[in-house]
C-alpha cells in the first residue's frame, strides 16, 4: 500500500520551544527536518561573512529560502516535520517591509504544506544566544508576522499549548491521527 506524503510544519517565533519539540519527534522515529537558520548563522560567523539576518537579511533568507526548497523537495511517504517552512522567510521579509517576489508567491501556493503548528510566544521558556538575538517584543513581533504570512495564504495554524515536550508532542501527533 502506497503511503501518502504528509508536510507537517512546526513554527513559531524564536524561542517558542519548536525546535525542542522537533528534537523529541525525531527521537519518536518520525521524518523531521532540522531548522536551517542556525546552520547558516554559524557558518557566516565561522567565515566571517555577514549573511546574517541583522546584517544582510536578503542574503540570508534567499539562502533558507533555497536550503527550504531542498527540504521541501527531500519529502518521503509518511508524516515529514518541518522546523519552520518556505513562509516563514516571507513573514521575516514582511516585518523587515521587504516586497515579496512574484517568484516566491507562486512557489508558496505552488509548495502547499498539509498542516501547520505554531509555537506561540511562551514566556517561561523564553531565552536569548549568539544566534537568537530577538528580545521579547522582537518575538512577539515575529509571532503576529508568522500568523499573517499563513493565514493570508490559505493556512489555518494550530497553536500548540504550552506544556511539555512529550505532551505537546501527544497532542501534534493525536491530531495528526484523526
Amino acid at each position: 500500500m502506497h503511503q501518502e506524503t504528509k508536510r507537517i510544519v512546526l513554527t513559531g517565533c524564536p524561542s517558542s520551544g519548536k525546535t525542542t519539540l522537533l528534537n523529541h519527534i525525531i527521537t519518536l522515529g518520525y521524518h523531521c527536518f532540522e531548522e536551517v537558520s542556525r546552520e547558516i548563522i554559524q557558518d557566516s560567523m565561522d567565515r566571517g561573512l555577514d549573511i546574517t539576518p541583522w546584517q544582510d537579511l536578503d542574503a540570508f533568507s534567499s539562502l533558507v529560502w533555497e536550503k527550504r526548497m531542498r527540504q521541501y523537495g527531500q519529502a518521503s511517504p509518511g508524516w515529514n516535520f518541518y522546523d519552520r517552512s518556505l513562509l516563514d522567510v516571507v513573514a521575516y521579509q514582511d516585518l523587515d517591509n521587504q516586497k515579496i517576489s512574484t517568484e516566491y508567491e507562486q512557489t508558496m501556493r505552488d509548495c502547499r504544506y498539509d498542516v501547520v503548528f505554531i509555537a506561540r510566544p511562551w514566556p517561561d521558556i523564553f531565552i536569548n544566544d549568539e544566534h537568537r538575538r530577538e528580545d521579547w517584543q522582537q518575538a512577539l513581533s515575529v509571532d503576529q508576522a508568522l500568523m499573517s504570512a499563513y493565514k493570508s495564504r490559505g493556512y489555518t495554524p494550530i497553536v500548540l499549548p504550552e506544556v511539555s515536550v512529550k505532551e505537546r508532542a501527544e497532542f501534534v501527533l493525536n491530531h495528526l491521527s484523526q
